[in-house]
């Protein structure tokens, strides 16, 4: 038969009356802190105090027993609830765990209840004391705030066979003040009810503060999300999925000298646009970024300045490593064909190189694009197809008339 976990008489058995899931994990997991060693070494002190006086006379094997029960009683809740801990399981039927530690008190209560019973006949007056007080602080000391049930099942347990001992051993009037005091503590258990409320509310308001916490971070890492979305939708080319102007801009803010611009373009992109449409065009775009990026692998960034101008930053690139990188991609890109939708293209492109090769030197931007498109304008107006550095004619490459350029 399954377990009823919403049962009411359960909630009114434990006293978790309306708590939520989440608190009740909580109430559990309290209650397994609150169970200390120090207790069970009182416990087991107040044994030895009693199994003493027993020793000396003539014990009995109901007595020995009882010593057995009382002491190994006293790890049986510790045991469980340290298995609680171990494997983190307060989450999972919370109040069929705490009625597990309802029935466990309730056991011992009547364990510690049936001493009077075994023992009052047999005590002297010093133990017998000392049993009946720890009898009564053995029934209300414990962790009852996180479930406020154990404490009836104890004192039912307890103070019903307690109430018989001291009726049959000392009387009935000492049992009247037994019960007296037995009485008083039942109606006492309203403070643990504040206690459980008070507890309560602590752990609702912790809940709550967690959950709102937990929502603010949530929509602190939404926003954050979108804004690093924005930021790149802000920063990325739609089309080729390249850096555009704004983002190689802020790479040339943050960089640092010595380093390598490199400006390039395709040679007469107007009258293959034209010939291709601009759809046609568009795949040439998306095949000439992919080409260089495989060229430059981690070396430099590319980004596409707008139209079919493209710019690479290389950082730590002196003159002759820009230009032998420059060169690199042109070779590849001019023997090359690509296929656009099954249109096979060849196409060029010129290249501009600009360097800061002083370490360390301030990077004036617009002057550094300004010499790269020069030098870009130079490769241009000597032939296209090639790489020129500011102040360099730059060689006329071997492959031009196969190209026909």
């Amino acid at each position: 038969m399954p377990y009823p976990v919403n049962a009411k008489w359960i909630d009114d058995l434990v006293g978790w009356n309306g708590a939520s899931e989440r608190i009740r994990a909580r109430l559990l997991e309290v209650f397994c802190s609150g169970i200390r060693m120090r207790s069970l070494v009182g416990n087991l002190a107040t044994l030895l105090v009693i199994g003493t006086f027993i020793i000396t006379k003539t014990p009995t094997p109901a007595h020995v027993a009882w010593l057995a029960m009382t002491a190994a009683g006293g790890f049986l809740p510790r045991a469980y609830a340290a298995r609680l801990r171990a494997k983190d399981q307060f989450d999972e039927a919370p109040e069929r765990k705490a009625l597990c530690f309802m029935a466990i008190s309730f056991v011992y209560g009547l364990v510690w209840g049936a001493g009077p019973l075994l023992l009052l006949p047999h005590l002297p007056g010093e133990a017998a004391g000392v049993l009946l007080v720890m009898v009564v602080l053995g029934t209300i000391m414990g962790p009852y705030a996180a479930i406020p049930g154990i404490l009836y099942a104890r004192l039912v347990a307890t103070a019903s066979l307690t109430l018989v001992a001291l009726a049959w051993n000392l009387g009935l009037a000492v049992a009247l003040i037994g019960g007296v005091i037995t009485f008083w503590l039942g109606l006492r258990t309203d403070v643990w009810r504040g206690y459980h409320r008070a507890l309560r509310d602590q752990l609702e308001s912790h809940a709550m503060l967690a959950s709102r916490q937990a929502r603010l971070e949530q929509a602190n890492q939404e926003k954050d999300a979108i804004n690093r979305s924005l930021t790149r939708m802000a920063e990325t080319d739609p089309l080729t999925g390249t850096g555009n102007r704004r983002r190689f801009l802020a790479w040339l803010k943050a960089a640092h000298a010595p380093l390598a611009l490199i400006v390039f373009d395709v040679d007469r992109f107007k009258e293959i646009n034209d010939s291709l449409g601009h759809h046609g065009g568009d795949l040439l775009l998306q095949a000439l970024v992919r080409i260089v990026d495989e060229s430059l692998g981690n070396t430099g960034r590319l980004a596409r300045m707008g139209g079919d101008e493209f710019a690479i930053l290389l950082p730590g690139a002196d003159s002759n490593a820009a230009i032998a990188t420059a060169e690199y991609i042109r070779e590849r890109i001019a023997w090359r064909p690509l296929d656009l939708d099954g249109t096979t293209v060849r196409i060029t492109i010129s290249l501009g190189v600009a360097v800061v090769d002083t370490p360390d030197a301030p990077i004036d931007i617009a002057p550094l694009l300004a010499e790269a498109d020069t030098a870009l304008y130079a490769a241009k107006r000597q032939g296209r197809n090639r790489t020129a550095h500011t102040g360099t004619a730059g060689a006329k490459p071997r492959d031009e008339q196969s190209l026909g350029v």
